[in-house]
């Protein structure tokens, strides 16, 4: 795959800031994790590091991978400056195996992330990685679709 975000990523955050990004999916996250007594989280397509920073603040052991290496020097700056200091790896989500040895209680793969798989063999393949990358009885929380800040946009 290509770095589709290799220019993109130093302007994504022009839709919100960093903090005002995830009402309603920091409910629902911290919800469902209660009740399955989740610590320790992958977000296998970190972006630029709203989730994570999120995840952090509500007490998340938290690690953070992303294909893009552009959107992963914007999620370190991001999370630095917020005084967080979060595991980065730079990885496709079809091969976590590749780049964790270790097993977590929740992967999250938010927003638009998995549409960038175009073949249900790519899609079925990243699905596999993340299993595989789960503790057992871990949770996978997949989202596709526009992120929360957008849909607060007036109707046309």
């Amino acid at each position: 795959m290509r770095d589709l975000y290799q220019k993109f990523a130093y302007d994504y955050d022009e839709f919100g800031p960093i903090e005002e990004y995830l009402g309603d999916e920091k409910t629902f996250l911290n919800k469902i994790f209660s009740e399955h007594g989740v610590k320790n989280v992958l977000d296998c397509a970190c972006g630029t590091g709203q989730h994570l920073f999120m995840l952090a603040q509500s007490g998340y052991n938290v690690w953070g991978s992303d294909y893009s290496k552009s959107m992963l020097e914007v999620a370190h700056k991001n999370l630095q400056k917020r005084g967080c200091n979060i595991p980065l790896c730079q990885c496709d989500f079809r091969y976590l195996e590749q780049a964790f040895d270790r097993t977590f209680d929740a992967i999250v793969c938010l927003t638009n992330s998995l549409p960038h798989l175009h073949t249900d063999e790519d899609l079925l393949i990243a699905l596999r990685s993340m299993k595989k990358r789960l503790n057992k009885n871990g949770l996978l929380i997949l989202t596709q679709g526009t992120p929360h800040f957008t849909l607060t946009l007036p109707s046309i």
